[in-house]
Order: C-alpha cells, then structure tokens, then sequence
C-alpha cells in the first residue's frame, strides 16, 4: 500500500498508515533515503503497489504535487482509493471510485 498526501495532512498519514500495517507493508515519502531522488521513488512505490490510497483534502487538492502522483497511479492500473478527509470537492477521475471519509483528527 502507498500513501499519497500532501504535507499537511501528515497527521492523518500516520493514523492510516498504522491501520493499513494490519494488512501489510505502507510506504509514503517517509521512506525515502536522504539523497534519493523523490520523484523516481515515489513513481517506483506506485508501480510496485497494489492499491494506492489518496489522502484527500483542499491541500492535496491545491498540490501538483499529488494530483501528478494519482494519475500516475490511475494510468499505471493500480487501485486508487480516495481517502477524504474535507469538503475538497473530489475530481471526477477519483469521484466515481469509491471513496472513503476519515476524520481529519484521526488518532
């Protein structure tokens, strides 16, 4: 399982990252080694991932950033799940999968 988020919303990451752990490895940019470049790696977890979840809020929703990363994830065939956590209205390419609703205080 990758985590796909923007900065802000970390605190979230790691609430789910600790309930997906259950089911298996996560990895998020947290995993990256100093020096590696981030982008390489992060298209690399992608590939390699099975589902993709999508932390989405008006950060993610304001970042290139995470926007370029789901749709690599949506064109490399992978299970893309968004995981909403505002009233970020969700593109139409994520809207039509089912999404699920996680409170921003997760703990």
């Amino acid at each position: 399982t990758v985590i796909l988020y923007a900065r802000k919303d970390r605190p979230v990451v790691d609430c789910l990252a600790r309930v997906a752990a259950i089911y298996g490895h996560v990895w998020t940019d947290a995993d990256i080694r100093p020096g590696d470049p981030w982008r390489a790696a992060v298209g690399a977890a992608i590939r390699r991932a099975d589902v993709v979840l999508v932390v989405w809020s008006e950060s993610a929703a304001s970042s290139a950033e995470v926007g370029a990363e789901w749709r690599q994830a949506l064109a490399a065939g992978r299970r893309v799940v968004p995981v909403v956590t505002d009233a970020a209205p969700i593109p139409a390419e994520l809207g039509h999968r089912q999404w699920v609703a996680v409170s921003s205080s997760c703990q």
